[in-house]
């Protein structure tokens, strides 16, 4: 949701991610791939992959005031203070009924998964991180109209054919599993319908927007936030 950095069109429908990607460049391996990598057990993740983050950083933080959990910057890291897993890939939404529609969602996904839905955890720990980080990369730039062609990605939510767009595979998973009396399956049908909030909002605003018109989208924007509504690139004035 975040297609207008200083001004300008980017090209990406989540610069966010983009930049998010590229946040420690002396030290990469903080953010590595974004995807995080395999990691199945509590020792694992302190002793293995935290304490490389902990050497790495070490030179440039002589007393240890960065060697928490929270140094690791993949787009997915374990709070063992907080007893959770924290997702950091979300954007927040033009209104929170967005957030918590997309939230809903994204819970269901994860019930179908942990509950082997349309395949096992063997299936699903055999995925290929540098696969994921590329289908990441190119969502990131594209959103819904990604055309996703790892084909073990695709059988883990459920899908045959060889390839299909990340769009068309939101559209499936709310089909599937957000009932039609749910509170928030118009919400959902908007966004697949219309597109990302990233979608709609360069749709407002044309290819080459000055600062008036953004000033102008944005206002909307704000004003969908006042209202707890959904921002349609037809609605600004």
């Amino acid at each position: 949701a975040s297609p207008i950095v200083d001004g300008t069109l980017t090209g990406m429908a989540d610069s966010r991610i983009d930049v998010y990607r590229n946040n420690a460049r002396k030290l990469p391996s903080i953010s590595g791939k974004v995807i995080p990598e395999p990691v199945y057990t509590r020792d694992e993740y302190e002793n293995g992959l935290l304490a490389s983050l902990y050497r790495d950083i070490a030179p440039h933080d002589p007393e240890g005031i960065l060697q928490y959990e929270w140094l690791n910057a993949r787009g997915c890291i374990a709070r063992f203070d907080r007893g959770s897993i924290e997702v950091r890939l979300l954007d927040i939404q033009e209104c929170p009924k967005s957030d918590l529609a997309i939230t809903a969602l994204i819970v269901e996904v994860i019930r179908a998964l942990t509950q082997e839905r349309w395949g096992g955890q063997t299936a699903l720990r055999a995925l290929d991180m540098s696969a994921m980080s590329d289908v990441l990369t190119q969502t990131t730039r594209d959103a819904e109209r990604t055309q996703i062609t790892y084909t073990p990605l695709l059988k883990i939510f459920g899908v045959t054919d060889s390839e299909a767009t990340a769009g068309e595979i939101w559209r499936r998973l709310i089909d599937e599993l957000i009932p039609a009396r749910s509170i928030w399956r118009s919400t959902l049908e908007h966004i697949v319908d219309h597109g990302t909030l990233a979608t709609r909002v360069t749709k407002s605003l044309g290819p080459e927007p000055g600062r008036e018109a953004i000033k102008q989208v944005y206002r909307q924007l704000a004003d969908c936030l006042g209202r707890n509504a959904l921002f349609d690139a037809g609605d600004v004035r």
